[in-house]
């Protein structure tokens, strides 16, 4: 409908106003009747005021004539702008008309998208194309006055060209004229597939059939196939009345008809338009970027210029396929049944990449057994799969993984297994030499290592992309950075145990696209468990069979999942970015198809023995050997004795204790943990570096001895460096009697004081930290912590409470922030020690002997060395008392404290002549009758030994003779 804009008449000139002769004559006239009255000269002045009165009146007149030609030009060319701005309105108005006439056929190429007003043509009706954007007659035009003057004239002219002619309008045509195309073969393809495209989206899969001819590539013919309207018999057969007229084999044609045969739309390309098929009644010219219509049935409908549409073969293949998939959710094509069973091969071979990056794969079956292809980085760059137990989840995964491995490299592809039930679902294919990792069940620890490990692998792509200066992992070449495919089965009871992971899920699924990493995340019930940052980057959705309808809803946008049979696992139903769901069947892996691809990867030119970076290492083994520990990395200096692990680094390193640098250590952990494993490893590695090492002993004689030997060495500055090992350091101390266990933990605080400055450093061990080495502890600068028996320990001995595990294995424990697995010693390597001094028997010789049972031991000595040897002193015997004399027999003389206290003078008299041997005596009582200060060394077995004072001070301590049975204890 033509559309009319009016424009004001030009602006005409005032009219020239008449002379005021009135005007001039009337003072004249006055003045003639006053000098009559007056005959007075001055009265005939009053007639000069009618020639000033004309000439005024005639100069204004003038200045009022410009004024109005001026304001009527200034409005003029205000309505000539507001006319110029109703112009370009209607011109946007017409321009989106015909837009939105074609507008549903337009949008694959300018959006890349498949609308919902796909496939609206009505039988009969116009099949409108565009052919591209030029100029087109509008159909506005100017009304307006015709009286132009050489001032205005020329602006209403331009008005009129401006309104006649719509620039940037699409150039439309009906296909059903038949749209011939000539011109470079390169350019006219680019205008055919952009042609067929809209006619594609058009024209109902149902209704229309494709019959392509004479296409001089096999690409064009490959994308062509791809489109719902082909088929193998339409695409082999020629299309119905193509034997009416002849054409020759350079000319190519793509033919729509219905399915009775009907011509719908005919689209031929030829160098020369003679060339052409007499059905093509628009003709294009195409010319590099530009082209013209040289013909068109419509006269005068055309443009003689045009910048035609182009659509590259990539973005036409991958339209088709989404019109494919869009035709099959929609029913428009044949529906044959999916199959109930599909093996690996039947799938055929894996089509190569579409881009070096890709990962696009075919892992399940369709209607027809129609191969159905995802690309994780196309259609992704994350994949979201439900469905409930024994629904198939597991199968579809390992299918789809084995699928993207089929025809890359490790150093294309990664992936990385996480199974939240035990590792059995990913089984059969982490064998493949794409994976990179398989992560079961996760206990705190491990969650928390799982954490730092991904972070660690998101912050090493950074990294990389940063020393390439690329922003996206497609940018780089080829085995700088594979693409990590991180599969996770079970994720809601994942997030649900570890809450912490949801942050860096959350992560990944907002930075994986640029840096490599994708996510297929399987769980039962994704609603109410993905998050909505998850969710959102997640745009390939499979829905396996669910239970209720809203959970199918969720994943897929429909319930269809909900009425999936369960007499066919794995069937399943997949949504492409908001696309219509397609049913499908995935393939069932085998041994053999993973051996297949195994083999084809380990024989693939320069990736032989190609051994991908792991992101995410095991755990820590239960045990480490010295052998192993020695042939991994870290510091040069120090002594190796446990594995750390650093998943920070996404690495394992030997963790070494340096004494000069990390003081004394402090080893805590529970019955069980490893303590003594700890420090055997520290005394082999340390002897296998030249470093003394002394072990004290566990009994309370042989600590008291060997620390206080130490501490001989430390104040005497005379010994080598060395390490000193006390291993159970609070059950020593609870063995001591009271009166010997300041002395024991001053002694050992002594060590810690002034060891370091002679060399001397201490290893000690313990259960826990408590009162009664609470300030050996704090002397001791390092800890390694092993299990402890709750968090509160766990965090009384010094290490974060949020480490805490109940359930680590013997010799596993934090070490400077690292979780370590200490080396196992073989049993049969002896622990190094300095021997306490061994108890010597009690000789038969003349003593004194002081004890709180005297007729018991009295007895008891009488029976080893004889009778009349061994003499029991009472209170009341006699004063005088010789022994030891030269030539006297053996006399041993045996009373108890009390009796000794009161014979103190003769006790000392004697004492200086012979030993005296203390026997269940208390400290106090010892040092009550010798006089001294000092504690003689503790005994283990006070029944069984004694405290020999010899004649000039030294103490030594001895050991009963055997007694027999009845001997008392």
């Amino acid at each position: 409908m033509t559309r009319r804009i009016r424009v004001p008449a030009p602006p005409q000139p005032p009219e020239k106003p008449p002379f005021p002769l009135l005007a001039s004559l009337a003072p004249v006239a006055g003045a003639l009747v006053m000098w009559a009255f007056t005959q007075s000269p001055f009265a005939l002045v009053f007639a000069l005021l009618g020639p000033l009165v004309a000439g005024g009146g005639l100069v204004d007149s003038r200045r009022r004539r410009t004024k109005q030609a001026r304001l009527a030009r200034e409005q003029y060319a205000a309505s000539l702008r507001a006319a110029r701005q109703r112009i370009d309105a209607a011109h946007e108005s017409e321009r989106a008309e015909l837009l939105r006439a074609v507008a549903p056929a337009l949008d694959p190429l300018t959006h890349g998208t498949v609308t919902h007003e796909r496939w609206r043509h009505e039988p009969g009706g116009p099949l409108t194309v565009s052919l591209g954007i030029g100029s087109v007659a509008s159909e506005l035009s100017i009304e307006g006055s015709a009286e132009l003057d050489a001032g205005v004239g020329e602006e209403q002219s331009d008005l009129a060209m401006r309104a006649a002619q719509l620039d940037d309008a699409p150039i439309l045509v009906d296909a059903r004229a038949g749209i011939g195309i000539v011109g470079p073969a390169l350019a006219t393809r680019a205008l055919l597939r952009a042609i067929v495209v809209q006619l594609a989206h058009s024209l109902a899969p149902d209704a229309a059939r494709l019959h392509p001819k004479n296409l001089t590539d096999v690409s064009d013919l490959t994308w062509l196939l791809e489109l719902p309207h082909a088929s193998t018999d339409t695409m082999a057969a020629t299309a119905p009345g193509e034997s009416s007229h002849s054409v020759a084999p350079t000319v190519t044609t793509v033919h729509f008809t219905d399915l009775d045969g009907h011509s719908l739309a005919l689209v031929a390309l030829a160098a020369h338009e003679r060339d052409l098929p007499r059905e093509c009644h628009t003709i294009v010219s195409v010319s590099g970027v530009l082209a013209v219509v040289v013909r068109s049935p419509v006269e005068g409908s055309f443009a003689t210029l045009l910048r035609p549409h182009m659509l590259s073969l990539e973005s036409a293949t991958q339209l088709a396929v989404r019109l494919r998939r869009r035709a099959v959710a929609d029913g428009l094509t044949r529906r044959d049944s999916i199959p109930e069973r599909v093996a690996f091969a039947d799938l055929g071979e894996q089509p190569s990449p579409a881009q070096p990056t890709s990962l696009d794969c075919v892992f399940a079956l369709g209607s027809a057994s129609e191969p159905i292809m995802v690309d994780l980085v196309g259609d992704g760059p994350h994949a979201l799969v439900g469905g409930t137990t024994g629904s198939g989840k597991s199968e579809l995964l390992c299918a789809w993984v084995l699928a993207m491995a089929a025809n890359r490299t490790p150093r294309d592809l990664n992936v990385l297994l996480v199974d939240f039930k035990g590792g059995a679902s990913f089984r059969i294919i982490e064998s493949l030499p794409h994976c990179v990792g398989t992560v079961t069940d996760l206990d705190p620890t491990e969650a928390e290592r799982a954490l730092t490990s991904l972070r660690a692998e998101l912050r090493y792509r950074e990294r990389v992309l940063a020393e390439h200066g690329a922003r996206d992992v497609a940018e780089i070449e080829r085995g700088a950075l594979a693409r990590l495919v991180i599969v996770v089965d079970e994720y809601a009871a994942l997030v649900i145990e570890h809450p912490s992971l949801h942050a860096v899920f959350a992560d990944i699924a907002a930075r994986g696209r640029s840096l490599g990493v994708h996510l297929i995340l399987s769980t039962q019930r994704p609603a109410g468990v993905v998050r909505d940052a998850v969710f959102a980057n997640a745009p390939i959705r499979v829905s396996l069979r669910v239970l209720d309808s809203a959970e199918s809803t969720a994943v897929i946008g429909v319930a269809d999942a909900a009425r999936l049979s369960p007499e066919h696992p794995g069937r399943a139903l997949v949504s492409l970015a908001g696309s219509a769901p397609v049913e499908l069947q995935p393939a069932l892996v085998t041994a053999q198809d993973v051996a297949a691809i195994r083999s084809a990867a380990a024989q693939t030119p320069g990736d032989a023995g190609y051994a991908p970076r792991r992101p995410w290492l095991p755990s820590l083994p239960l045990s480490v050997t010295p052998s192993e520990l020695a042939e991994s990395e870290g510091e040069a200096t120090g002594i190796r004795f446990a594995l750390a692990d650093r998943p920070f680094e996404q690495r394992r390193v030997a963790a070494t204790y340096d004494p000069r640098v990390h003081g004394h250590l402090l080893v805590i952990g529970a019955k069980g943990s490893g303590r003594s494993t700890v420090l055997a490893a520290l005394a082999a590695s340390a002897a296998d570096s030249g470093l003394a090492v002394t072990a004290v002993p566990s009994d309370i004689e042989g600590a008291w001895d060997v620390a206080h030997e130490v501490l001989e060495v430390v104040r005497s500055g005379n010994g080598a460096p060395q390490l000193c090992l006390i291993d159970d350091l609070d059950v020593v101390v609870s063995r001591l009697p009271d009166d010997y266990r300041d002395l024991f933990l001053g002694t050992v605080g002594i060590l810690l004081h002034e060891g370091p400055f002679a060399g001397v450093h201490l290893v000690i061990t313990t259960a826990r930290v408590g009162s009664a080495i609470s300030a050996v502890a704090a002397l001791c600068e390092s800890r390694l912590v092993l299990r402890m028996p709750d968090r509160h320990e766990h965090h009384v001995a010094g290490a974060d409470p949020a480490r805490f595990t109940a359930e680590l294995p013997p010799g596993r424990g934090w070490w400077r922030d690292d979780l370590v697995q200490v080396a196992q010693v073989e049993s049969s390597t002896p622990m190094p020690t300095r021997a306490a001094a061994g108890l010597e028997p009690l000789e038969r010789r003349s003593m004194l002997v002081v004890s709180s049972r005297a007729t018991e031991l009295a007895a008891t000595l009488d029976a080893a060395w004889g009778s009349g040897t061994v003499e029991l002193l009472g209170f009341r015997e006699p004063s005088s008392l010789t022994i030891g004399d030269p030539g006297e027999p053996t006399r041993v003389l045996i009373a108890d404290p009390e009796t000794w206290q009161g014979r103190w003078a003769q006790f000392t008299e004697l004492g200086r002549h012979v030993p005296v041997a203390f026997h269940e005596c208390t400290p106090g009582q010892y040092r009550q009758l010798c006089g001294s200060r000092a504690l003689p060394a503790p005994l283990a077995r006070p029944g069984d030994s004694v405290w020999l004072l010899h004649p000039g001070g030294r103490v030594t301590r001895a050991r009963l003779p055997a007694r027999g049975p009845d001997r008392p204890r």
